[in-house]
């Protein structure tokens, strides 16, 4: 059996575990180098790591710093495309483009389970 056929018969349930599952994934892998602000959801503060006092310390913590902070950006907008996924599914929306309001193919949905547009209005 294909991998389509498969994700066609998933039902509600499979689907939402599949999507939990990812956002858990997303959350630790954000977790791992940053830390969740209390006072905006969803938004994360990459850590300032301290290897020690020299300047050149000091260089190569700022370096350490900068290179995740795209990763960190990255991952958390992962995040809240995985989170509304899982509010669409909720609210019967799930699986309809935001844009045109055509189902979306099961081929993209297995792809990005989080996608909330078809290809044609992806591509608009």
């Amino acid at each position: 059996m294909s991998k389509f056929k498969i994700f066609v018969l998933m039902n509600k349930d499979q689907i939402k575990k599949l999507l939990d599952t990812r956002a858990a994934q997303l959350r630790g892998d954000l977790e791992s180098f940053s830390d969740e602000n209390p006072k905006i959801a969803g938004d994360f503060e990459t850590k300032f790591e301290r290897f020690g006092e020299s300047l050149e310390d000091a260089a190569a913590e700022t370096e350490h710093y900068i290179d995740k902070l795209p990763a960190e950006h990255h991952l958390e907008l992962r995040l809240k495309a995985v989170e509304d996924a899982l509010k669409r599914l909720k609210a019967g929306k799930y699986g309809i483009c935001e844009e045109c309001g055509k189902k979306i193919p099961a081929a993209r949905l297995e792809v990005l389970p989080e996608a909330r547009l078809c290809m044609a209005c992806e591509r608009k």
